[in-house]
């Protein structure tokens, strides 16, 4: 009997090791981001356009339903090395903001990036919060 329970702890502990370099291979070739920015976005939705002066949010002001407003985000790359960008929306903003969804930067570029809001004509009137976050991985 002793014999069969020394197989079963040979393939537990094989498992476990099995389990374990997995894990490590699978975070050591996972890309690390150099940089994340998320930038809190806002807009109405109301019955006429507005303008809203916000330095510290990206904000669209006030829109009508059916309407669409357009802000250009500028975005710099510092690194001494070319950079790739991946945008993602906060899932409730996802009906309503459009951008590109990742893009190439070379080391000192300068890009504006332009995010469009746009405002189903069926949407309450009210105040929009989400965020739109750029991650940024070393490009290889």
């Amino acid at each position: 009997m002793s014999i069969g329970k020394s197989k079963e702890e040979q393939l537990i502990v094989a498992l476990i090791v099995f389990a374990f370099l997995f894990l490590a291979f699978s975070y050591i070739s996972t890309p690390r981001a150099v940089a994340v920015k998320t930038f809190e976005v806002k807009f109405i939705v109301g019955s006429n356009y507005g303008i809203d002066l916000d330095t510290k949010v990206l904000t669209f002001g006030k829109i009508v339903p059916g309407g669409s407003i357009q802000r250009d985000l500028q975005i710099k790359n510092d690194f001494s090395y070319p950079i790739r960008v991946f945008v993602s929306v906060s899932d409730n903003m996802l009906n309503y903001l459009s951008s590109s969804s990742n893009f190439s930067m070379s080391s000192g570029e300068n890009v504006s990036l332009p995010i469009r809001a746009y405002v189903p004509r069926n949407t309450p009137e009210g105040e929009y919060l989400g965020e739109i976050t750029l991650s940024m991985f070393k490009e290889k």
